[in-house]
């Protein structure tokens, strides 16, 4: 038998018991699949990601360490708060510095910036070597048209809402930075806070947009005028039923695609300081108790979203261990 090191992490924040959590199993070498499922199963996180010494009989190029994500009942290829946890607890079991490390995850290998934070580490006593952040560059930017009229009224339907609420310059459509969501945009935060969707129908949705995820969001435009680094310009909520998280408190793969989203159809400048980038946080969660806020960047050709960063903190809620 061997023994693992199992995590309970919160990733985008730095309060315990808040943002999202994850499951890191900090090192995974000999778990078998099916154990790596019941693991996950057990957890009972939307994620959990398994830390492995990189493949080397893997396709893909050289690497510094190969993650795997569960959820509950299946293996997915990528994951926001999970990475970010998973490379938290990295960076802290060896002691790391600032650098970037490279990660091969199901879509491929994909940079991580661990950026040592000792303003924080001050702060929190039991880590003398410091603290961290997390920044992970997402997959391929996809943005599907615009969804049908139909599809359109059976979203807000299920959401309960009307085309009156609905933030007009804001389409809906599936957008992907690895993992696809659905992109809905309402004008009122109290409207958001206050939704009790039918998760039946939407998961039924699910499959005719192809996505299992939708991101229903409120921009708050005074925020986005402002243009100063600690400016929220966006609250979040979503709900992933078909795959059994009816709502994920603080979701990257919602975040990341919503940069990407807004860039796309200039609902925010992407010209920051001479640069084709435009950068800014987004927070979610907030009906949820687990309010977490995500960093978002996003860097742009001829005014289209090319690569999409996301990030934030994290703190250990507990650290276990198991004998398998």
């Amino acid at each position: 038998m061997n023994t693992y090191r199992i995590y309970q992490v919160d990733a985008f924040t730095r309060t315990k018991f808040e943002g999202n959590p994850a499951g890191v199993v900090a090192n995974a070498d000999g778990l078998s699949d099916k154990q790596m499922q019941s693991i996950a199963r057990e957890l009972n996180n939307s994620e959990t990601a398994f830390i492995l010494s990189p493949d080397e009989n893997s396709d893909f190029e050289e690497h510094d360490i190969w993650v795997r994500f569960f959820s509950p009942t299946t293996e997915v290829p990528i994951c926001g708060h999970a990475t970010v946890s998973a490379h938290y607890v990295y960076a802290m079991e060896n002691n790391l510095p600032s650098c970037v490390l490279k990660q091969k995850v199901a879509i491929g290998i994909l940079p991580v910036e661990i950026i040592q934070n000792y303003s924080v580490a001050e702060s929190h006593d039991n880590y003398s070597h410091g603290d961290y952040s997390i920044m992970m560059t997402q997959g391929k930017v996809e943005i599907s048209p615009t969804v049908s009229q139909k599809i359109n009224d059976d979203i807000l339907l299920a959401l309960g809402i009307s085309e009156a609420d609905r933030d007009q310059r804001c389409p809906i459509q599936v957008s992907s930075t690895g993992h696809s969501k659905v992109m809905i945009g309402i004008n009122s935060e109290d409207t958001l806070h206050a939704l009790t969707p039918n998760m039946s129908a939407l998961a039924s949705i699910s499959e005719s947009v192809n996505s299992n995820g939708f991101f229903v969001f409120a921009l708050n435009d005074a925020a986005m005028n402002d243009k100063t680094d600690d400016s929220i310009i966006s609250h979040g909520r979503m709900f992933a039923p078909a795959i059994g998280i009816n709502e994920d408190p603080v979701t990257g793969n919602a975040n990341g695609p919503l940069g990407a989203y807004l860039v796309k159809h200039k609902i925010l400048e992407v010209d920051q300081n001479g640069k084709d980038q435009v950068s800014f946080r987004a927070i979610q969660g907030e009906a949820m108790g687990r309010p977490g806020i995500v960093n978002v960047i996003v860097d742009s050709e001829n005014g289209l979203p090319v690569t999409v960063r996301i990030g934030g903190d994290a703190v250990i809620a507990f650290k276990t261990e198991i004998s398998v």
